[in-house]
């Protein structure tokens, strides 16, 4: 399926969602999802009254048993903080990043500049994933891809894959 063709939309989040994402930058993508997964493009609301929007495209995955009460730890920990209302300070992201490191075994060591309420980064590595979801992926996330051509590749090299945790807003 062609992501610049897929219809946008807006999800509220009650219970905290786990997605795999690519995040929509603005451009038109040069690759196809494959078969074999649902793809969704969404428009998510975040930094509590900041009305901050991050638009991608995502696929939900299932948590493993264990991981959901901690998922909606995270949502309520963060909830009507107003994270990222106006700039994300340093002691709410190592707050996070210390829950995460011992509930999760996850860490957000690259991602955490994407932290605000209601979307929560992880660095998203094959060993992160399969320790928190159900899901069988590939080992390289690329093959859920198919690209226009082989340059289209490396030009989404750099952080093209994200890791998030979607909860809910505030406002």
């Amino acid at each position: 399926m062609k992501p610049s063709v897929m219809e946008e939309k807006f999800l509220e989040f009650t219970t905290p969602r786990l997605v795999l994402a690519i995040k929509d930058r603005g451009y038109a993508p040069r690759f196809t999802f494959k078969p074999g997964r649902e793809w969704h493009r969404i428009l998510h609301q975040t930094g509590g009254i900041g009305c901050h929007h991050t638009r991608m495209w995502c696929t939900f995955l299932t948590p493993k048993p264990n991981i959901i009460p901690v998922l909606s730890e995270i949502n309520e920990t963060w909830l009507d903080s107003n994270a990222g209302v106006l700039n994300v300070q340093l002691d709410e992201v190592l707050k996070y990043r210390a829950l995460i490191n011992e509930k999760l075994g996850a860490d957000c060591n690259v991602s955490y500049p994407d932290f605000e309420e209601a979307i929560y980064p992880l660095d998203c590595t094959v060993e992160t994933i399969r320790g928190l979801c159900e899901d069988d992926l590939p080992d390289d996330l690329n093959d859920l891809l198919h690209f226009d051509n082989n340059f289209s590749i490396v030009l989404g090299l750099d952080n093209r894959w994200n890791l998030y945790i979607l909860g809910e807003n505030c406002d």
